[in-house]
């Protein structure tokens, strides 16, 4: 959406001076569409039938519709202010040009059923128009307060401009002059130009969707999109993650990730707590490709089981009865035990150690 209506928009600006500028009567004062305004009318074709094609929901359109509503006002509005400081531009004769093209556009809005939505938008350039198609008799004979009534749309500094520039090179009528309510409004100067910053706001609709998840999908246009997009994927080549790539390699050397190495008795004594790797890998479960590793391997597991064996036999050897319970909590440790940490401190290594190859023969059993 926000695509279609940034290049609507500019394309639709380089036309707009066209429906100031065309001239809509012909020689024989007929009226017809000029060059300049079809332009921008195919400007709006164009959007509906993006819309309309890409099945824009309905909401969504309506809201770009006045959008674009909104811009034609406010470009249109500016120019024709900034144009009017050019001795002569504002005169009856332009104005009456401008509000037949201003028409014919109505006309084709109020044709798609969006009549209403533009005329709520072209309020204060519909307003301008008004005032220089206005003959300047009535004018020159008009007074401020009656003015402010009749163009109401209009602020009192855009009022005050026009005026001003209508009689350039002349005094102005002297019921022209702001009242003292609306004189400090009227030389503003700031509030002549119409900002673009109070657009229509954009509302994601929360119904009437085309694709209702809640309900049988019907529409075989979809399932020829969905059947598109399954076979490119398909197509597509695969590439592995670095993370597969690990996985296999740790499957195809028979150990699971991380798994830890016993050195030397010195260097389980030097170290009071087991590394942190060491701890994650017997408390956490293993990831699928490591468990399947683990399990296709039980050599590998008896290996690791015999090594932790002889690392509680040499702590349990150590010398020295002052550091028995050190050694205790060493045994205890649940990297060193492969068992609960709540196991009774007075179980004997050959118990263990049976546990130990009790539960290597039922992970044979289960495999």
């Amino acid at each position: 959406m926000f695509e279609c209506s940034l290049t609507s928009r500019q394309s639709m600006y380089s036309a707009l001076t066209g429906l100031l500028d065309g001239n809509p009567f012909t020689e024989n004062g007929q009226l017809r569409v000029p060059d300049s305004l079809n332009d921008i009318l195919e400007v709006l074709k164009e959007a509906l039938k993006l819309l309309t094609a890409f099945q824009v929901h309905p909401d969504i359109s309506l809201q770009l519709c006045a959008y674009l509503f909104f811009f034609i006002n406010a470009s249109l509005f500016n120019i024709l202010m900034e144009r009017g400081s050019v001795a002569g531009f504002y005169q009856w004769s332009r104005g009456v040009q401008i509000r037949a093209n201003l028409d014919l556009l109505m006309d084709w809005v109020q044709n798609i059923g969006l009549g209403d939505l533009a005329s709520e938008f072209f309020q204060k350039l519909s307003a301008a128009v008004n005032l220089l198609a206005t003959p300047k008799e009535t004018l020159l004979q008009a007074s401020w307060a009656s003015l402010r009534t009749e163009f109401a749309a209009l602020k009192p500094a855009q009022l005050h401009h026009m005026l001003r520039e209508y009689s350039a090179g002349r005094p102005c009528p002297s019921g022209w002059s702001p009242s003292a309510e609306d004189g400090e409004h009227a030389v503003r100067t700031a509030d002549i130009l119409e900002s673009f910053d109070n657009h229509p706001p954009l509302i994601l609709p929360s119904s009437t969707f085309h694709l209702e998840l809640g309900k049988p999908i019907v529409e075989p246009a979809l399932f020829e999109q969905l059947s598109y997009l399954q076979d490119f994927i398909g197509r597509l080549p695969h590439v592995k993650s670095q993370t597969e790539t690990y996985a296999e390699e740790q499957v195809s050397k028979g150990t699971s990730l991380d798994s830890p190495s016993v050195t030397s008795p010195a260097h389980q004594v030097a170290s009071p707590r087991p590394s942190p790797e060491a701890d994650s890998d017997l408390s956490s479960p293993a990831e699928p490709g490591q468990a399947q590793g683990s399990h296709g391997d039980l050599t590998s597991c008896e290996a690791v089981l015999a090594q932790k064996l002889k690392s509680l036999q040499l702590q349990n050897t150590l010398p020295g009865a002052a550091h028995t319970s050190y050694h205790k909590s060493l045994a205890l440790d649940p990297s060193c035990l492969l068992t609960p940490p709540n196991t009774p401190q007075g179980m004997e290594l050959a118990e263990l150690e049976a546990d130990l190859r009790e539960g290597i023969r039922q992970l044979k059993k289960g495999n």
